[in-house]
């Protein structure tokens, strides 16, 4: 079972020929070929994860993706933990209850 809502295309699953990529700092290293932006995590020992796939040219990251789906449960189980459950408590009455029973109820 995996915490993650979002399933991200890793490395060869990534289809488009071509692509945006974001370098492991944060850096805009442009639109390349899927097998440039491959090369370039290749060489820093990391991943390339396809953040959004839906833009044209569709954008991906450099990063290590092991780490990245670590912080991405670890976000999900906080906003979990923090989350306020509402709960519906249900009272039934008889028709000949008093009325100090009512308050207290």
């Amino acid at each position: 079972m995996r915490a993650i809502s979002k399933e991200y295309k890793i490395n060869r699953e990534i289809t488009a020929s071509r692509v945006g990529v974001i370098g492991d700092q944060g850096q805009h290293l442009g639109v390349m070929t899927l097998i440039q932006a491959l090369q370039a995590a290749q060489d820093l020992g990391l991943d390339l994860v396809e953040v959004s796939p839906t833009t044209v040219p569709p954008v991906c990251r450099i990063l290590d993706y092991g780490k990245f789906r670590y912080l991405q449960n670890k976000k999900l189980k906080e906003a979990r933990k923090n989350q306020k459950l509402s709960t519906v408590r249900e009272v039934r009455f008889k028709t000949r209850i008093g009325e100090h029973d009512m308050a207290s109820k």
